[in-house]
C-alpha cells in the first residue's frame, strides 16, 4: 500500500551494449518532462547514491515528476569494469535515457 505523499524507489536496469547492465534507481511521476541525474564521472568516485543527485531526484520526485539515477559500469551494482572514457560514460547516459524516455 502506498501513502499519499510515500516516493518509492524502483530499481531499475539499463541495458547497454556489450551485454551490459547497468543499476538504476527510478521515481515514478505523472509530470513531463522527466528527469535523468547524471552522477559524477567514476574517475572522481561518483554514483547514483551521491547526495546531490540524490536529493535532486527525491525533490523533483516530490514534484510529481519520473527521475532516473544510474551508476556507470563498474560502479555499485553495474556490470562491467570502470572506465575513464568520457565516450563510455555518454553510452552509458544515453542507454539511460533511452530507458528513461521510454518509461515516461
Amino acid at each position: 500500500m502506498v501513502i499519499k505523499g510515500q516516493f518509492l524507489e524502483r530499481p531499475t536496469l539499463i541495458p547497454v551494449g556489450e551485454g551490459l547492465v547497468l543499476e538504476g534507481v527510478s521515481h515514478r511521476g505523472e509530470r513531463r518532462p522527466g528527469l535523468l541525474v547524471l552522477p559524477p564521472p567514476p574517475i572522481e568516485g561518483g554514483g547514483m547514491d551521491h547526495v546531490v543527485g540524490a536529493e535532486l531526484a527525491f525533490a523533483v520526485s516530490r514534484a510529481g515528476f519520473p527521475t532516473l539515477r544510474f551508476n556507470y559500469r563498474g560502479v555499485g551494482g553495474s556490470q562491467g569494469a570502470r572506465s575513464r572514457r568520457p565516450q563510455d560514460w555518454l553510452d552509458d547516459a544515453r542507454e539511460a535515457l533511452l530507458l528513461a524516455r521510454d518509461n515516461a
